[in-house]
């Protein structure tokens, strides 16, 4: 679609690198939204929705990370994170 409206890459090419597409669609930055760390206390983050005009919307984005988390071999029983075997066997 991008390559369609002839918008070019931010290095100024007609491709887009995927890694920047996934990029753009898992950082709330690009719908808007602002993480912002409080002075007083460093570990603690707010979230300010709308904070800017956006460039992707905010359903494409949500279902991105829905779609993310399905296609992730990250296994999680409780506290404990596991990652699939990226092995296939050749059993059937």
């Amino acid at each position: 679609m991008l390559k369609d409206q002839q918008i070019p890459s931010p290095r100024g090419k007609d491709t887009w690198p995927k890694r920047t597409i996934a990029t753009m669609l898992s950082n709330e930055k690009y719908i808007g939204d602002v993480i912002l760390e409080i002075e007083a206390e460093p570990n603690k983050h707010i979230m300010k929705e709308n904070n800017h005009l956006g460039i992707i919307g905010r359903e494409r984005f949500q279902a991105e990370q829905v779609e993310k988390v399905k296609r992730s071999n990250v296994i999680r029983k409780g506290e404990k994170v596991e990652r699939a075997s990226k092995r296939y066997s050749s059993k059937k």
